[in-house]
């Protein structure tokens, strides 16, 4: 049977800030698309994007990956 390794990132937008920032302090300052781009090279599938409202001012994506182990 196939087995899994999950990865789960935030991405939170803030409204007032008009910013998008990572919960993960390693990809700061770096785009989606480089993010994105980067973990598909390390084999990494993209399988969903739930986004989410933390407040008025903020709404957060989670990206969920996959990659067999």
């Amino acid at each position: 049977m196939q087995k899994w390794e999950y990865k789960v990132l935030i991405r939170t937008y803030n409204s007032r800030t008009k910013k998008f920032d990572w919960g993960d302090n390693s990809l700061k300052g770096k785009s989606g698309p480089e993010v994105l781009n980067d973990l598909g090279q390390q084999g990494w599938e993209l399988i969903s994007t739930p986004v989410y409202r933390e407040s008025i001012e903020e709404e957060n994506v989670q990206y969920m990956f996959k990659r067999p182990c």
